[in-house]
């Protein structure tokens, strides 16, 4: 949503990105991080993301979302000695797993996929 605002580029996952009263700028929000810059200027976004990269690597190397071969994983929660993950398998993919365990009473379950 533009008010207001002038030659401005904005791709989006699902956040809603509103801009009011700007103009060259190129917006890219997604489920982890947020970059605004000026379109005009391709070098300070190269420095951005070296710098991004000595500063807070794992930004830029580790991913909320994680492909694999037979489809995608995402941590949703992570706790001191549990994680969840919502797990996309690609239909076809072949993806088989070692084990199932069922919480009882929970309906929650953990798959485990053969390497």
């Amino acid at each position: 949503m533009f008010e207001d605002s002038r030659n401005c580029n904005v791709s989006t996952d699902k956040a809603l990105v509103a801009l009011e009263g700007v103009d060259d700028l190129v917006v890219v929000a997604t489920q982890d991080a947020v970059l605004v810059s000026r379109q005009k200027d391709a070098n300070g976004l190269k420095r951005l993301v070296a710098k991004l990269k000595t500063v807070a690597p794992e930004v830029t190397e580790n991913h909320l979302r994680v492909h694999r071969p037979w489809g995608a994983y995402q941590s949703v929660d992570i706790g001191e000695r549990y994680q969840v993950k919502r797990i996309t398998v690609k239909a076809a993919s072949g993806f088989r797993c070692k084990s199932i365990t069922i919480a009882p009473n929970t309906g929650s379950w953990c798959a485990v996929p053969h390497a």
